[in-house]
């Protein structure tokens, strides 16, 4: 009986040591690969467009789309002709009005959307590889083809305007200003100034330009001007509106600057400047003027606006476009470069 009952012990202890082994292994332990979901990625697609308005705003027409270059800034320097900027160290241009764009630069430009950029009629431009610095490259055909010339004077460039060929002014998010005669090769430094950010500069001439920016990080807005290609420069009147961004001058009496707290017009040459009132509360970020009564305004939030030279109005682009940058050529010509989310 002694016998049995060990041996009935024993069988019981092997089934439940077969059973424990039975439950460790498990697939999982065993190497068997378990069957997941598969997650689509559905994050947004940014696409880049550039558009115009041959109405004066009325309506907008889609001139070019893009999904792989993020373009930021338009400079259009006569009606037909203009350059667009983008990340992705590419230079477009149309001489048409926007029915071609051809790609420009070389591999050895390190062009961004916001590299310092101007132009002069007659194909000479002038870039600064980034807002840090570096290579100054020119061009005299229009971008067919383009020469290093030097370095940025400074290492906070922060907006260029060649009046002509082969001179330039360049201003720095530092307070300082210079010039070049030869196509940024040297450079002089005309202006140098503590606690005041250079944001743009416009000229009229080779002589007369304008420069905003803001004082003590945008507390206040500030409009300097010179009459003599930039050897002295002179505040021009006292600025309602506060941290200034840019700056727009159709005719030498009347410029609009834009900035982070509101709008300001001038119709004597920057003696006196008047806030508007419209887009205060969004603030602006990019103006082009082709007249005193026909100004885009584009607001912090992207959204467009046209002062008429009695009121401004909100101008409808494309609801879920936000637009970046606008450049105007005439009464009629406008063109503008932004980004959208296609979902």
């Amino acid at each position: 009986m002694k016998i049995l009952k060990q041996v009935s012990f024993l069988i019981i202890f092997l089934i439940l040591l077969n059973a424990c082994q039975t439950s460790n292994n498990s697939p999982k332990d065993s190497g068997a690969t378990s069957t997941s979901a598969t997650v689509t990625d559905q994050r947004s697609q940014n696409i880049s467009r550039i558009v115009s308005s041959s109405d004066a705003g009325k309506s907008w027409q889609v001139l070019y789309q893009t999904n792989w270059l993020d373009l930021a800034n338009i400079y259009c320097v006569e009606n037909l002709t203009c350059y667009a900027l983008s990340e992705e160290k590419s230079i477009l241009k149309t001489t048409d009005g926007g029915t071609t764009w051809n790609k420009l630069g070389t591999e050895d430009m390190a062009v961004q959307s916001d590299s310092p950029f101007g132009c002069a009629k007659g194909g000479f431009c002038l870039l600064i590889e980034s807002v840090t610095g570096g290579k100054v490259w020119v061009t005299y055909d229009g971008g067919n083809s383009w020469t290093k010339t030097g370095e940025s004077p400074v290492d906070s460039p922060e907006s260029i305007a060649c009046p002509t060929s082969e001179t330039c002014i360049l201003v720095s998010r530092l307070g300082k200003v210079f010039d070049t005669q030869d196509g940024g090769k040297t450079w002089r430094q005309d202006l140098a100034s503590n606690g005041i950010t250079y944001k743009k500069i416009t000229c009229l001439s080779e002589s007369e330009c304008f420069i905003v920016g803001m004082v003590f990080a945008g507390e206040f807005g500030l409009v300097v001007k010179t009459t003599d290609g930039g050897k002295s420069w002179s505040e021009a009147g006292k600025s309602p509106v506060h941290g200034l961004r840019a700056i727009s001058c159709p005719t030498n009496n009347d410029c609009m600057s834009v900035g982070r707290f509101g709008i300001q017009n001038t119709h004597d040459g920057g003696q006196s400047w008047t806030e508007l009132s419209g887009v205060a509360e969004n603030g602006a970020r990019s103006i082009g003027c082709s007249s005193p009564q026909n100004c885009f305004i584009i607001d912090g939030k992207g959204q467009m606006y046209l002062w008429n030279g009695l009121s401004l109005a909100k101008n409808n682009v494309d609801g879920a476009f936000t637009l970046r940058s606008v450049s105007c050529t005439s009464d009629a010509v406008c063109y503008a470069v932004g980004a959208f989310t296609d979902k």
